[in-house]
């Protein structure tokens, strides 16, 4: 069983600008604090904001130093007004080299992701620009120039928060959605293979066209010539029966051909429509039909597949969004052949998952519900509705813009609905309950759901899941004390119940960030929260164990052994990290 339902997936974004945006540098870190306090917990997506603020101080280069944290960061945002900064040594600005360095990055690596906010600059200021301002101009023609980066321009502090809310959020809960279908794709394609093989296709081909030339032993003009001469003969001696028989039988044979030939050029909707018509005449061809299209099936299918795995491997966008539409093609002209199958309809909307088209995913996995109730489907359909309804959110926090409440909650209730659907099949799956978790809180329901779970521990109190689940909605209201006491029970239960052991690691772990949170606000030096993050390290170092791949478990362990003075285990656990990345 998994053991990755609550580990938290941070984000880190490199912020460079010169000296003159101080307030916006500031904007940009009040807002990522609200963003991650409003829907961190829910995703479990937490933004690590870096900058030259947050170097720590050391024997070499400066900018060396700050360099390290854009070779770790997954998003490069810079801003630019005025001033283009001062000299490193190595180039004429601190911008300019962590600006190059980001390009060489995404062009070896294709991360960290690059985009640029550019301040407007009053016309007065351009009168006499100066050499900062001269060197600032220089950098936006060659953006303009370009057309290679992402750039944006803001005119004052808000419409710089709003442009920064409004790109992030939408980043990020994509990612949400990419980061779940990521670790299913690899191993999707390595136990799927081929649905049949080049040589069973070969196989096939060659019998089709073996059936070809049998048929083709007249020349076209002549089969014309033998039709009409044919039915002739038969209207002529009355015998009206014989000649319809006749008609149809070769009329049948054209469409069977005719949809080979839409087959062969992969016009798959014509191919159909051929096939249909010559079933509707006779059904001789019905068997020949059969093998048809399960051919053209498995052909298109193969194509697909192939569109796909390489679009994930592509690093010009262009052209991986190219492969995508392929790849989208192929599967929904897989669909017009069988629309029920179950794996057409996975990958489908796995391709629009992963080019960010999640509306659009939801009929196929809406599909696979009705299907063969498919837990990935719950689970994505449940992130998207919860992802669309926290975009809304957004907009009508922003904007005020009352529909965009509207249509949020209509999400968020969707995301209910499926999500409780789903736990009635998988009960144990803490993914679904966590975004269900998050869901209730968005729709007013977070009391109800808790009552609910807490009535089902009182009536079966050595049930190992519902005490776990009631632990995951605990956890997810910041419960630390109640959940801690659910988990504990499950395990004492369970003793292998994983999901119940990671969980109660990651309460330790809130916890103690909780109690540091708290004592900075007040001011004062509490150092319980150690505590709590030495009571999480003998359960994850129990998950290490039994789950040795887990990279994000080792990045948690590293950094908590770092906190609690294990240097030695810290770069242990870093370097378990840094290997299965």
């Amino acid at each position: 069983m998994k053991i990755s339902s609550m580990e938290r997936k941070v984000f880190n974004i490199f912020l460079a600008s010169p000296s003159d945006l101080a307030e916006e540098r500031k904007i940009i870190r009040d807002e990522t604090d609200r963003i991650n306090n409003i829907i961190g917990k829910s995703i479990n997506w937490h933004i690590e904001l870096l900058g030259w603020e947050d170097t720590l101080p050391g024997a070499n280069r400066p900018q060396d130093l700050i360099n390290k944290d854009i070779e770790k960061c997954d998003l490069f945002l810079g801003l630019l007004w005025k001033r283009w900064g001062q000299s490193t040594g190595k180039t004429n600005s601190g911008f300019k080299e962590e600006f190059d360095l980001a390009i060489k990055l995404n062009e070896r690596n294709k991360k960290p992701e690059i985009w640029i906010y550019l301040k407007n600059i009053k016309q007065e200021f351009l009168i006499d620009p100066g050499e900062q301002l001269t060197e600032v101009l220089k950098f936006r023609g060659s953006l303009i120039e370009n057309k290679k980066i992402l750039y944006k321009e803001f005119i004052d502090t808000n419409s710089c928060e709003k442009l920064f809310n409004d790109n992030i959020l939408r980043y990020l809960l994509t990612m949400n959605v990419e980061n779940s279908l990521n670790k299913n794709i690899d191993e999707i394609n390595k136990n799927r293979g081929e649905v049949i093989t080049r040589e069973e296709l070969k196989e096939f081909e060659k019998y089709l066209m073996d059936k070809l030339k049998s048929q083709r032993k007249l020349k076209p003009d002549r089969s014309y010539q033998d039709l009409s001469s044919n039915v002739r003969k038969y209207v002529m001696q009355n015998k009206f029966e014989e000649a319809m028989g006749f008609i149809k039988n070769n009329l049948s044979e054209n469409f069977y051909w005719m949809g080979y030939c839409y087959g062969e050029q992969s016009k798959i909707e014509e191919m159909l429509n051929s096939f249909k018509k010559c079933i509707s005449i006779s059904d001789k061809y019905k068997s020949e039909i059969e093998k048809s299209k399960k051919f053209y099936w498995a052909q298109t299918f193969n194509k697909g597949s192939k569109f796909f795995t390489n679009a994930n491997k592509e690093k010009n966008s262009k052209l991986e969004m190219n492969l995508r539409d392929s790849a989208t093609k192929a599967f929904r002209d897989c669909l017009l052949i069988y629309p029920d199958d179950v794996e057409t309809n996975k990958n489908l909307a796995f391709v629009y998952m992963s080019a960010g088209k999640n509306e659009e995913a939801i009929e196929p996995l809406k599909k696979m519900i009705q299907l063969n109730k498919e837990l990935d489907a719950y689970k994505y359909l449940g992130d998207i509705y919860y992802s669309l309804g926290s975009m809304n959110k957004s907009s009508y926090s922003s904007n005020d813009n009352a529909e965009g409440n509207i249509v949020a909650q209509k999400y968020f209730l969707e995301a209910v609905n499926i999500l409780e659907e789903g736990l009635k099949f998988y009960p144990e799956d803490s993914e679904l309950l966590k975004t269900l978790s998050a869901s209730y809180v968005e729709t007013g329901k977070s009391d109800v759901a808790l009552s609910s779970f807490a009535a089902l521990v009182n009536k079966e109190p050595d049930n190992k899941v519902y005490r776990y689940n009631h632990g995951v909605l605990l956890l997810g209201n910041d419960e630390f004390a109640m959940a801690e006491k659910e988990f504990l029970k499950a395990i004492e239960l369970d003793p292998n119940y994983n999901n119940a052991i990671y969980n109660l690691a990651v309460t330790y772990v809130k916890w103690g960030i909780e109690i540091n949170r708290q004592s900075e606000k007040l001011g004062k030096l509490n150092n319980e929260y150690k505590e709590k993050y030495t009571a999480a390290l003998p359960y994850l170092e129990k998950v290490t164990g039994r789950d040795k791949k887990n990279a994000e478990v080792w990045e948690l362990l590293g950094k908590l052994y770092s906190v609690l003075g294990m240097q030695e285990k810290a770069i242990n656990a870093f370097s378990q990290a840094d290997q299965l990345r």
